[in-house]
């Protein structure tokens, strides 16, 4: 019974659902490092902050997503077993039993053979006094469930690994001032859970790597904006392109193109300095540690109501005497426009563009209130009171790595794609016959998506 039960596909895919959902549960609801308040400030502060918040290694933890991943990797390893069995006791089977076998059909004809050979059917290696005999053509795709079972079991592995032994710090880095990063400090869950049950494990020692944000740039592109008709007519006919665009002359928009950072990385061991540019959605790999780059920022210092406050951009905060919280938006002023064709129109690198405050009420947290824009040295008024801008330094929070599970994954990646590979462009036929007075008793086994069964059975001579 419970073999039968874990070497079931329908097994499997139920184990696998289950952990889909339970990783959906795990991105959409907080977990308990990611409180509310923290999800809303990184959402705040732009797109690219997204990564550290949908974390989805919180829930591998999880006592109920390793139970699945348990059960799945004991479902996969029966059904493999019982594959392997299957193909190891292949064997003769008597006349009788073939021909009453489910699927085999009765040609009234003793030229089947001949007519496999001439559509490029080989003979399998058998005994010489077989009464059964087997004929195959294409490549064999018995070896490709092997592939999927071992790429499944390996990418749970890899996930397991990644989410129990991943180190990862996330620093902020200023302009100008060199930070030291090290993994040394830094526990991984599984060193943690050691430490639980009373286990002092000592972690060996990690690369440090001292990092310089040289300077952080801003491009963007300058788009005129489009003369959009009154008419619902003429709106529709410019939507179907039946209409002529036209443009505004004197209105224009600014459409992000990238964000540019200049590291100085070097390695505290062996002295090795590397110079690079990194973006958003590009990360560098550098020995065992990945680099990407998450958001830009900015590290500010304000004065309200004779209290001093220091925050960062898109980070909420909280000033004496007043309800609610307020927020600062990183400054959307562009540093370097291009045109189309890239060629450079403005140029504002070292200019400090104004920022906009608002108020978040407690009544409507989801409700912003502009109070205006602020400039370094500037102030504006809150009820009253002034708010001060004292200082601004440009920072950028950048992630590192080491992720034990990307080896897995990436191995497990490609046993499925090879067997997706096989299974979408190869066919394989499997033909076992036997021949009693005149007729013949033929078992066709197709595998492959271009495998097609009826049409060889419409070559074969014989009525059925």
């Amino acid at each position: 019974m419970i073999n039968k039960l874990f070497s079931s596909v329908k097994t499997a895919v139920f184990l696998l659902f289950s952990l889909v959902i339970i990783l959906v549960l795990g991105t959409i609801f907080f977990q308990e490092h990611n409180n509310k308040e923290n999800t809303v400030k990184r959402l705040f502060s732009g797109s690219d902050s997204v990564m550290p918040v949908f974390n989805i290694f919180d829930s591998v933890v999880f006592f109920l997503f390793i139970v699945v991943i348990i059960l799945l990797i004991v479902s996969l390893t029966v059904c493999s077993f019982n594959r392997y069995k299957a193909f190891r006791k292949k064997g003769e089977i008597s006349f009788e039993e073939f021909r009453n076998y489910q699927g085999v059909i009765a040609l009234k004809s003793d030229k089947v053979d001949q007519l496999l050979k001439e559509e490029g059917f080989t003979p399998n290696k058998q005994k010489d006094n077989s009464i059964i005999k087997t004929y195959e053509k294409g490549v064999s795709l018995s070896w490709v469930s092997w592939f999927y079972h071992i790429g499944v079991i390996l990418a749970i592995l890899g996930f397991l690994a990644a989410g129990l032994f991943t180190k990862e710090v996330f620093p902020f880095l200023y302009e100008g001032k060199p930070e030291i990063v090290s993994f040394e400090t830094k526990k991984t869950k599984f060193e943690d859970f050691l430490g639980k049950i009373g286990f002092n494990h000592a972690g060996k020692e990690d690369a440090r790597y001292t990092i310089k944000l040289k300077e952080i740039t801003k491009e963007t592109y300058k788009v005129p904006l489009i003369k959009f008709p009154d008419d619902k007519i003429k709106r529709f006919l410019l939507g179907t392109g039946l209409q002529k665009i036209e443009y505004l002359k004197d209105n224009f928009s600014y459409v992000q193109k990238r964000w540019l950072a200049r590291l100085e990385i070097t390695n505290n061991k062996n002295d090795d300095i590397l110079d690079v540019v990194m973006q958003p959605n590009e990360p560098l790999e550098i020995d065992d540690i990945s680099v990407y780059l998450i958001e830009p920022s900015a590290s500010l210092k304000f004065n309200v109501a004779d209290e001093t406050v220091n925050i960062k951009s898109g980070e909420l905060f909280q000033v004496k005497n007043f309800e609610g919280k307020f927020v600062v938006d990183y400054p959307k002023h562009p540093e370097i426009v291009f045109r189309k064709d890239n060629t450079i129109i403005e140029n504002n690198k070292g200019l400090l563009p104004p920022m906009s405050l608002y108020y978040i009420p407690p009544a409507l947290p989801q409700k912003k209130e502009k109070i205006g824009d602020i400039r370094l040295g500037e102030a504006v008024l809150f009820k009253g009171a002034p708010v001060r801008l004292l200082e601004y330094n440009r920072t950028c929070l950048f992630g590192f790595k080491k992720d034990p599970g990307f080896v897995f994954i990436s191995f497990a990646c490609g046993f499925i794609v090879i067997g997706l590979f096989v299974i979408s462009f190869g066919s394989w036929y499997r033909v076992q016959l036997a021949v009693d007075n005149g007729t013949t008793y033929v078992l066709i086994n197709t595998k492959g998506v271009r495998a097609d069964r009826k049409r060889l059975l419409q070559k074969l001579p014989g009525d059925s």
